[in-house]
């Protein structure tokens, strides 16, 4: 090996590091653009905040709406409670209050629809009424007498 084939490599070797390294830059920055979960540090240092209280049950639903509207929240959870305080941060207070909209409404969907198990329920109750109304009609047609 001669000296020329050895700063090659090194030069190709520097170009491949310089590519990767912007490449790595651009996938960071993508994700930080994202919706999601994030650390509380990392929201604080960012501009607008916006704060609730949510129950566990809750959080599965407003995350989907959080990535739905890229919009990034930490979750802080209350002592002896199991209430969580949820921190937002978006692009600004529209999109904020926009994606707060769309997961309200979504819950309120969501209780107006009745369960599939109390639709069932009731099915049920309406098949054993009709089976007793048939017994009932069996019973009367035995006792009648039929004339020609």
């Amino acid at each position: 090996m001669n000296r020329s084939n050895v700063k090659m490599a090194q030069d190709s070797g520097k170009l491949l590091l310089k590519g990767l390294q912007k490449l790595y830059k651009a996938l960071v920055d993508s994700r930080n653009n994202a919706g999601g979960k994030r650390t509380y540090r990392t929201l604080k240092k960012g501009s607008y905040l916006s704060t609730a209280q949510m129950s566990k049950e809750s959080l599965k639903p407003l995350k989907k709406v959080c990535k739905k509207f890229k919009i990034q929240y930490s979750l802080k959870k209350q002592k002896g409670t199991n209430e969580y305080t949820v921190f937002f941060k978006g692009q600004d207070k529209e999109v904020l209050d926009h994606a707060l909209r769309a997961y309200i409404n979504n819950k309120l969907k969501k209780e107006k629809k009745p369960s599939l198990i109390g639709k069932l329920n009731n099915f049920k109750e309406q098949v054993e009424q009709n089976f007793a109304n048939l017994d009932k009609n069996k019973e009367r047609n035995k006792n009648k007498e039929f004339s020609i």
